[in-house]
């Protein structure tokens, strides 16, 4: 996922994330180490699916605890998927 930074406000670029801010977000997968993560982040973007961390600066801060990989409700299935072999 990417944004524009645009008058002190930050817009998503992408269309899909504009219209589905409201909807819920769930976890797919939970990282625990960054390495992992990197590669969490780069399979989800290359399936144009947006995600959001939880905990990710805590671990980078204190190299410590796991980081949950939050995706659209209507993505997750999906993200699953491409993420289940991880």
């Amino acid at each position: 996922m990417y944004f524009v930074l645009e008058q002190f406000s930050v817009t998503p670029v992408r269309e899909k994330f504009e219209m589905s801010y409201r909807e819920p977000l769930v976890t797919v997968i939970t990282a625990t180490n960054p390495g992992l993560l990197a590669v969490i982040k780069s399979v989800l973007d290359d399936a144009e699916i947006p995600c959001i961390t939880r905990g990710e600066g805590f671990q980078t801060l204190y190299a410590a605890g796991p980081v949950e990989v939050l995706v659209f409700e209507s993505d997750a299935e999906q993200a699953r998927a491409l993420l289940k072999d991880l």
